[in-house]
């Protein structure tokens, strides 16, 4: 069973699945699935991080990242 989750940090543990899964992603594809800002983000609480764990691994991660800034830029 799976289960998925919201959080604003992630442990050293969980960091580590995230890049091998990031890693693994692109060994197949050919094509890093992330950026590097997304990397950077990892041991940061700037961003949101929805893991997705199957048992006791890391199966899916998505970094969401706020947009406030962005607003006052294009209103100029």
């Amino acid at each position: 069973m799976t289960s998925g989750g919201w959080r604003s940090a992630l442990s050293d543990d969980e960091q580590r699945q995230v890049r091998e899964i990031i890693v693994a992603a692109t060994d197949f594809d050919g094509v890093a699935p992330v950026g590097e800002q997304v990397l950077r983000e990892l041991a940061h609480q700037r961003t949101e991080h929805l893991l997705v764990a199957g048992g006791r691994s890391i199966v899916g991660y998505l970094n969401l990242a706020s947009a406030h800034d962005r607003g006052a830029r294009w209103r100029s």
